[in-house]
């Protein structure tokens, strides 16, 4: 019996269609819905990212009036906060952003908007992949507009729906 079920499994992931293209957007104008155990809130994202390499996030979460900028180049990541006691741009490491319950990466999440899947995800079905970032045990999916991620390790997901390409800038 569980060699049966082995074979069926192996069988289904051999039919899992390959090379479904992933849409590529560089610069989006969209709306984040994050949601976790305690809580749930949604913002404004402005996105702008030519390259993994490097990029620039504006998220604006309009109840509270609060604004929060992303900018990365390489690994190397910067963040600035209104809400923050000095509007200055401040060096932040991985770990920070995993303690904020943010475990993609800037750099990862451009890799997936720019049409491509980083290193350590493997793809489970169509537009569909799994990997590990840290502790994080992330399902990936897109669906038209959307990006979803969730993170049901630690009971969090969010959902990054695109509402508008913009020009470059």
């Amino acid at each position: 019996m569980a060699l049966g079920l082995a074979l069926l499994l192996l069988a289904a992931c051999a039919i899992v269609p390959k090379g479904q293209p992933i849409p590529r957007h560089t610069d989006f104008l969209g709306r984040l819905i994050v949601i976790d155990r305690h809580e749930r809130w949604q913002a404004m994202l402005d996105w702008h990212a030519e390259a993994p390499g490097t990029g620039r996030i504006r998220i604006t979460h309009a109840a509270t009036s609060r604004v929060v900028e992303l900018r990365w180049q390489g690994r190397q990541i910067w963040l600035r906060d209104n809400r923050a006691p000095s509007p200055a741009w401040r060096r932040i490491g991985p770990e920070k952003l995993a303690n904020h319950g943010i475990p993609l990466q800037p750099r990862d999440l451009a890799v997936f908007l720019l049409g491509d899947v980083p290193k350590g995800f493997t793809q489970i079905g169509p537009r569909r992949w799994r990997g590990d970032r840290g502790d994080s045990h992330l399902h990936v999916q897109w669906q038209g507009q959307r990006l979803t991620i969730d993170d049901a390790a630690h009971g969090r997901k969010a959902v990054l729906i695109i509402l508008r390409e913009q020009g470059h800038g």
